[in-house]
């Protein structure tokens, strides 16, 4: 912006790596273009991974502000609540306990199966090059499959 020299970066040695930004603007900025998982990872932390709290807290705070948890709760449980059987805020609690809890099972399984293939994909650059060739077939076939779909619909 005006006023702002140039902003000093770190030469990063890893194309995953996030440029370090001097400039506060330029720094939030980073926070919202080039932010993974909505934070900066500075240069000389890159090899550095989470603590296992880090994690879980990352997990919770994404899991709380996930849209698709509220509009759950909100179009589906109304419909199992019986007013008969006791106290709605009770039963609407013991529903939540038990979608927390699952949820919880199911999103650690995936994480756990993602960080493993992860580590399995990137000891093996053939590995790699086959999952973005399978990939990028995939999408084209779906974009194919989307235009012919379009055309034999008018």
């Amino acid at each position: 912006g005006p006023g702002h020299g140039p902003v000093p970066q770190v030469p990063s040695e890893h194309p995953d790596q996030i440029r370090r930004h001097e400039d506060p603007v330029q720094r939030d900025r980073g926070l919202f273009s080039d932010g993974h998982a909505g934070y900066l990872r500075h240069a000389d932390q890159a090899d550095d991974k989470p603590s296992k709290a880090v994690i879980v807290r990352q997990g919770f705070i994404v899991g709380v502000l996930n849209p698709k948890a509220l509009i759950f709760f909100a179009a589906v449980f109304p419909h199992f609540v019986d007013p008969s059987k006791g106290h709605v805020t009770i039963q609407l609690l013991i529903f939540g306990v038990m979608f927390s809890v699952m949820a919880f099972f199911s999103d650690g399984t995936w994480g756990y199966i993602a960080g493993s293939a992860r580590e399995w994909l990137a000891t093996s650059p053939n590995r790699l090059v086959a999952l973005r060739t399978i990939g990028a077939s995939v999408m084209m076939i779906l974009g194919v499959l989307i235009i012919f779909s379009a055309f034999t619909t008018l």
